[in-house]
């Protein structure tokens, strides 16, 4: 921005030498009419009354002004344009920043979700690994201390008791003399395991539980 006092100073000097200008065009008007009059004796004459007229050193310092006048015009100009090219500068600093900052934002957001996903990942590979293992002889429970899920199919052996297969892969068989009750594929059925180690199957529909062991 120029400053204040500047504006003022240059407003001042421009106001003074166009008020001058006036009367310098007065005085070179009379030099011009001079040029028109054929008579070489009053043509001659007639410039000796206007140069008489003429205030040069009035000339000699409006030419000065001009210049300074036109020389701080010009430094106004470069300081503008100083200005300018620091105002885009900075500009353009501030936008480059403003990238830098918002892809090491985006950066640390995917860091962030690529470890939420990850732990995610290991939780859910736990839980199934614990489902998989869950009734296997020696396996612990993962977590899990009951399943829940539904019969695909049944089969009562010749020898021993019924086989109930079930959607999540699990083949499971009744090991105690419990009626199992009415088994029918699509049943839901529940396996706990209780705090003796044993491990029971409920069936939802009929209320029946039985003592099971995991064949698979």
């Amino acid at each position: 921005m120029i400053p204040k006092k500047t504006v003022t100073m240059f407003g001042l000097l421009l106001a003074a030498t166009c008020g001058q200008a006036y009367a310098q065009d007065a005085d070179i008007e009379a030099f011009k009419a001079c040029a028109s009059v054929s008579d070489d004796d009053k043509r001659l004459a007639c410039f000796d009354k206007a140069a008489a007229a003429f205030d040069f050193e009035h000339a000699q310092k409006r030419l000065e002004e001009t210049a300074k006048l036109k020389a701080e015009t010009e430094r106004l100009k470069a300081q503008a344009a100083s200005e300018k090219a620091e105002a885009d500068r900075l500009r353009l600093a501030a936008e480059k920043e403003a990238a830098r900052l918002r892809a090491e934002a985006n950066r640390e957001k995917a860091e962030k979700e690529a470890i939420i996903a990850a732990e995610e990942q290991r939780q859910a590979d736990l839980q199934a690994l614990a489902l998989e293992e869950f009734g296997q002889p020696g396996a612990t429970d993962g977590g899990f201390s009951e399943i829940t899920s539904s019969v695909v199919a049944t089969k009562r052996p010749s020898v021993g008791g019924l086989y109930i297969k079930l959607e999540n892969g699990h083949i499971w068989q009744n090991v105690d003399n419990a009626k199992t009750g009415r088994i029918n594929p699509g049943m839901t059925v529940r396996i706990r395991e209780t705090d003796m180690g044993g491990l029971f199957m409920t069936v939802e529909e009929t209320g029946k539980s039985f003592r099971v062991k995991r064949m698979n």
